[in-house]
């Protein structure tokens, strides 16, 4: 009996949960109502085109890193860089090492 009467529990509480959740979308669509205004884009007071507002991100990332650490890397690219996949093991197994050796050091990492 008492199985019994927890399904039924189980399956009122399921009903109105999915009442609830069919009349949050009914609410919630009528909010998303689309205006005349909301594709136009508008930057800094600017009515600019689509094309001009276009950003490649594949390019937003990587142009400001290479930028900023050009000098870096040429310089890594001539002296190290071998093109070898083990030897970029090697730098990142030795980086590892002494991220380790300094934490140890400096006592460990509280818990």
């Amino acid at each position: 009996m008492v199985v019994l009467e927890t399904a039924v529990s189980m399956f009122i509480i399921t009903l109105l949960a999915y009442g609830l959740y069919l009349y949050s979308i009914k609410v919630t669509k009528s909010f998303a109502k689309e205006s005349k205004e909301k594709p136009l884009i508008y930057a800094c007071g600017e009515h600019i085109t689509e094309k001009e507002a276009l950003l490649a991100d594949r390019h937003l990332f990587t142009t400001i890193w290479n930028e900023v650490f050009k000098p870096l890397y040429d310089s890594l690219r001539g002296k190290i860089h071998t093109g070898i996949l083990n030897d970029w093991f090697f730098w990142m197994f030795l980086a590892l090492i002494i991220a380790y050796t300094i934490i140890i050091i400096l006592g460990g990492v509280g818990g």
